[in-house]
Order: C-alpha cells, then sequence, then structure tokens
C-alpha cells in the first residue's frame, strides 16, 4: 500500500463513525472492607476506526481498567462502551487481540505452539498457520527459540513470544497495555517501528497504554490524557497531527513532535503531583 493510499485510507477512516465509543463511563470496585472505590468517572473520548490512541496518566489512574472494559474482561458500573455502535458485552477474541503488561503464555506449549494457538483455534489450513507463525517469529528474532518453553526463555523473550501471538492472529482492533516496557532498547525500538508499520495501514483500531510520553507522540493519532485517580477522568485529547509514514528516528526533529510532547507534560505535571500528594 503507497503512502497516499495509506493517507487516504485513514481520511476515510477518520470521516466515519468512531469504532470505539466510551459514553460516560464510570468504573466502581469494591475494597477488601467493603468500601466501593471509583476508579475512573464519566470517561468519555472515541477512537476513529482505523487510527492510533495512546492513553496516558499517572500510576492508578485507570488506563488498564479503560481496556479491560474495552476488551469485555469488566463491564461498566454507569456508562456504556461501544464498539461499531455495539455495546461491549463478554470477550470477542475475533474481534480484538489484547497484549497485557504479564504475558498469558501456556507453560506447557513451546514458543512455536503459544504463537500458533490462536491460529489454529480458528482452524486455518496447516501451511497457513506454519508460514505465519515463522514470519511473526522471525520478526521478534525468535525463530531459533522456537521448539523451547516459556520457562527456558527470558522475560524480554517471553514479552516478544506475546507480541507475535497476538498480533499473528491480525485483528481489526489491538488493545496494548504497556506491551514494550520489558525489552531492551533495540528491540523496543524494532518492534515499535512493526508497530508503526501496521497502524500506519489504517486498516487496524490501535488503543495503546504507556506511560511513556516520546512513544505516545511518536507512535499515536491521538493522545487521551487521564487526570489522578481515584474518579479519573479525561483531562485532555491532543491530536498528535504528524504524517504517517513515520521513521521513529526523525520524528523527533518535527516541530510538531515537540510540541505535542511539551503539551503533554503540562497537562500531566498537576496530575502527577496530585497522584503523590504533592
Amino acid at each position: 500500500m503507497t503512502s497516499s493510499t495509506r493517507q487516504d485510507t485513514r481520511a476515510r477512516n477518520v470521516a466515519a463513525p468512531p469504532r470505539i465509543l466510551f459514553e460516560n463511563v464510570s468504573k466502581d470496585f469494591r475494597t477488601r472492607v467493603g468500601v466501593p472505590y471509583t476508579a475512573i468517572e464519566a470517561v468519555s473520548f472515541e477512537v476513529p476506526a482505523g487510527s492510533f490512541t495512546a492513553i496516558v496518566g499517572p500510576s492508578g489512574c485507570g488506563k488498564s481498567t479503560l481496556l479491560r472494559l474495552l476488551a469485555g474482561l469488566d463491564a461498566p458500573t454507569t456508562g456504556q462502551v461501544l464498539v461499531d455502535g455495539e455495546p461491549v458485552r463478554g470477550l470477542r477474541p475475533e474481534r480484538a487481540g489484547f497484549l497485557f503488561q504479564q504475558d498469558a503464555l501456556l507453560p506447557w506449549n513451546t514458543v512455536y505452539d503459544n504463537v500458533a494457538l490462536g491460529l489454529r483455534l480458528r482452524r486455518l489450513p496447516a501451511d497457513e498457520i506454519r508460514d505465519t507463525v515463522e514470519e511473526w517469529l522471525r520478526r521478534v528474532n525468535l525463530l531459533d527459540f522456537r521448539d523451547r518453553y516459556p520457562a527456558q526463555l527470558s522475560g524480554g523473550m517471553r514479552k516478544r513470544v506475546s507480541i507475535a501471538q497476538t498480533l499473528a492472529t491480525d485483528p481489526p482492533m489491538l488493545l496494548m497495555d504497556e506491551p514494550f516496557t520489558a525489552l531492551d532498547v533495540q528491540t523496543r525500538h524494532l518492534m515499535e517501528m512493526d508497530l508503526l508499520e501496521l497502524a500506519g495501514e489504517g486498516e487496524r483500531t490501535v488503543v495503546f497504554v504507556t506511560h511513556d510520553l516520546d512513544e505516545a507522540a511518536a507512535l499515536s493519532d491521538s493522545v487521551v490524557v487521564l487526570s489522578a485517580g481515584p474518579r479519573s477522568h479525561v483531562k485532555s485529547q491532543t491530536a498528535v497531527e504528524i504524517a504517517r509514514p513515520r521513521d521513529l528516528l526523525a520524528i523527533r526533529a518535527n516541530p510538531r513532535f515537540g510540541e505535542v510532547t511539551s503539551h503533554l507534560w503540562d497537562q500531566l505535571y498537576e496530575e502527577v503531583n496530585r497522584s503523590y500528594g504533592r
């Protein structure tokens, strides 16, 4: 797909109804002593189809909670989460791939079998499964470890298996909860470039939780800033407005990149101080 085609696709998607809509969403939890705790309150924002939205905010502000609501792992206390105009009710693995902070690899499966699991559940032809798994293991530089078990891998290698496992199924939505934090600098850069390529095609909708403001600005089309919890809410939503395709090294020289990261830090500064009681 050419650069102009990607831009045209993205423009059409942005003009369409939102793929994801959080509509006045609140989520309460019960503490051990039975006292309700409101993690997020009256959260509203939308994500256009084919776009990349990053969510940032202080620790404990409810970023992961939003992803769990979107994945159908939890239900909102009030409000609703809509995907393509339909309320989210329960898990729909064919609709979204979820990459957790902690990997969910099966310890009795090899690296190859863990990556192949979702494809086998879809009953794809054996040769298609083999080609797809081997391609993704090459991309995360783990093809030589295909017969190892998770216990035989480092933490960063397990994370790369999880990334390959999630992306191999080619889901229309990617929900990613700080997916690159356990990776070394070089592998993180390569995986971010792969994610940029996937997002740049304008065919997937990505919601990406991160603490790294540079990563948020470099990868995303829009950045949602959450306030400090409890009762966290949307403090701002900023359009990045940097053309795709992007180069992760060159983008830091783009004036707009500096404007966005500076604005995000200004938005977060007060909230971070609040979260630490300063």
